[in-house]
């Protein structure tokens, strides 16, 4: 809701103020002075508390980022290391079969392959 100079010179406007003003003030400053110092400790009292709670409200959440992102740190170390395994595994199984692979066709007898010289005699390498 915009507020337009009117309204701010309304609000800012000089006003009287309310019916026993002037007998409450001096009934506050007749008051012996260690009950005047009390009522200005406690909203001091109440102050600091509030102050030593947002404090540690602070406190507690960036523990508690600090403690996300480690978390979140250590999932992805983890799921790094599982994709390095199965990675492993991957290669440990092609070796495998690759191995398999070698050793059935080196039994294979495979005639040597023959190169001709063009006169009708063929030379085997």
């Amino acid at each position: 809701m915009p507020f337009s100079e009117d309204d701010l010179r309304e609000a800012l406007r000089r006003k009287e103020p309310s019916a026993g003003f002037a007998a409450k003030v001096m009934a506050r400053v007749s008051q012996p002075p260690g009950e005047q110092a009390r009522r200005g400790v406690l909203p001091m009292r109440r102050l600091m508390v509030v102050r030593w709670a947002a404090a540690a409200a602070l406190a507690a959440s960036l523990i508690a980022a600090v403690g996300l992102q480690q978390y979140r740190h250590r999932q992805e170390q983890v799921r790094a290391e599982r994709a390095q395994r199965q990675a492993i595994l991957a290669l440990q199984i092609t070796t495998e079969k690759l191995d398999h692979i070698f050793h059935r066709t080196s039994r294979i007898s495979v005639p040597a392959p023959v190169r001709d010289n063009g006169d009708n005699n063929k030379e085997r390498l």
